[in-house]
């Protein structure tokens, strides 16, 4: 009986170094993931401003206005394309948005999952690190959100609903007529924060 108690004993010391240790791995993913982003922001920022600088032409009619299904501009840093940057002023937010969605990718920038800004149906996830989607669901109704394309076009939008889904309603995340949806995991990782926004400006 006494071999069996500190059997139990080690083995629930050994379940508690295991937590203990996820928990560090998961406070470190997190602080390199806003690391990442925060200079990827920066980069993606220069480029921004430096497509401005080179412009002469002003008040032209941007490319997207006349063909929407063009595709959008993207720069590669460190091995990822990024298409602008996401702004969320309630969070004190300013995120770089990489192209494609990886599991890889997630870990540095949030990421665009389907669709474009120039056909108003953009939907970008993130992970629920806090220095990226981790605080969605704080994002109050009429909360404005901006999203910068590469080639300096901003575009505003207003937060007018926010649903929770589960994993498996991957349809629904994307369908609906909403001109951009960001997207997050639950803490659980059962079930979907997503916020839709309607484009104002």
């Amino acid at each position: 009986m006494k071999r069996k108690g500190s059997f139990l004993m080690a083995l629930g010391l050994l379940f508690m170094a295991g937590a203990v240790g996820l928990t560090g791995y998961n406070l470190w993913e997190a602080d390199r993931a806003e690391e990442l982003s925060t200079q990827s922001a920066i980069e993606v920022q220069a480029v921004i401003e430096e497509y401005q600088e080179s412009q002469t032409v002003e008040f032209e009619v941007p490319d997207y206005v006349l063909a929407p299904e063009i595709e959008m501009p993207t720069v590669a840093l460190d091995g990822d394309r990024y298409v602008g940057l996401l702004e969320i002023p309630c969070l004190g937010l300013n995120l770089p948005v990489i192209d494609d969605w990886s599991y890889g990718a997630l870990k540095c920038a949030p990421c665009r999952y389907t669709g474009s800004v120039y056909k108003n149906d953009m939907v970008i996830m993130a992970h629920n690190y806090r220095s990226h989607f981790g605080r969605l669901r704080s994002v109050g109704l009429g909360e404005v959100v901006t999203f910068t394309d590469l080639s300096g076009n901003v575009f505003n939008y207003e937060a007018v609903d926010i649903e929770t889904l589960q994993a498996t309603q991957i349809e629904e995340m994307t369908s609906g007529d909403w001109d951009l949806t960001l997207f997050t995991c639950t803490t659980s990782g059962q079930a979907r924060v997503a916020v839709r926004f309607e484009l104002i400006g």
